[in-house]
């Protein structure tokens, strides 16, 4: 049953957003065109305006696709819908699943598809300017590989992933736990739910930036010292930026599995659409 209600709400956000992605490929395309067709002369000039209006596009991206997901799970929760949604002869519970299953799905595509539109213009305008990008060189035997450096790099790599994928799965249920906490209310849900989504990630991504900040900032002292002083040894905290991914999965894990478990009590226990 969870697939079917999986189902129709893949099919109610596809109506709208696969052409707005489409779109935003559409720029990405233009942006690498113009940088082909461009005279090298003017390219620098141009330079600004590319990456600008690549940022646009994944910004509108983003923020449209993660309104869309909002506006859905307010119709099905908040709404005159509610009252159909929760009479389906399905648990309660599956409908909220199925709602953030939903939205992260469509959160990781808007994601996957944010990074192409960003990259392949600056890719193609590193191309123009003819960077050439040192291919790896191949050691002479296998002692010469830095086997931990490479599993610190596919350790960072995969924990930056998992950064996404949980991002994806934060937006609905951290709106869905807003939803539900204010279905009681009988004015002002919309803007009560919308208002503290916002504050809570607004929150959120000020405490993640103002950690990893200061992470930057123990590294470049931390650096500064080094090069005062090269024979003192390097202290741990040199080496940091490797757990710099481990902060925000600190934050967003938890939040999302406590928003995703509050939610589904809220609709089995504690549901009141009156």
């Amino acid at each position: 049953m969870l697939g079917k209600l999986m189902k129709y709400d893949m099919k109610y956000m596809a109506r709208i957003l696969p052409w707005l992605y489409l779109g935003a490929v559409g720029i990405s395309v233009f942006l690498c065109i113009v940088t082909l067709v461009i005279p090298f002369d003017f390219l620098s000039g141009f330079e600004l305006l590319i990456q600008s209006g690549s940022t646009m596009a994944v910004q509108a991206l983003l923020i449209i696709t993660v309104v869309f997901i909002v506006i859905r799970i307010y119709r099905s929760l908040l709404s005159d819908e509610a009252y159909l949604t929760f009479t389906l002869p399905v648990k309660n519970s599956k409908i909220i699943d199925s709602k953030i299953f939903a939205g992260a799905i469509w959160s990781f595509i808007s994601m996957a598809v944010s990074f192409l539109v960003y990259f392949i213009p600056q890719i193609v305008l590193d191309i123009r300017y003819g960077i050439e990008y040192p291919a790896s060189e191949i050691p002479e035997s296998a002692s010469s590989v830095d086997l931990i450096g490479l599993l610190k790099e596919l350790t960072f790599d995969g924990l930056l992933f998992l950064n996404v994928v949980v991002i994806a799965f934060l937006i609905p249920s951290l709106y869905t736990f807003c939803a539900s906490v204010v279905h009681k209310a009988k004015r002002g849900r919309a803007f009560a739910s919308v208002g503290m989504f916002i504050g809570i990630l607004y929150a959120v991504i000020i405490v993640i930036i103002s950690i990893i900040s200061f992470i930057i900032i123990s590294m470049m002292i931390s650096y500064t010292t080094l090069l005062i002083s090269p024979d003192l040894p390097e202290v741990s905290v040199f080496d940091s930026y490797f757990y710099a991914p481990l902060i925000p999965l600190a934050i967003t894990v938890p939040l999302t599995l406590v928003s995703w478990l509050v939610s589904k009590r809220i609709a089995n226990k504690k549901l009141n659409l009156l």
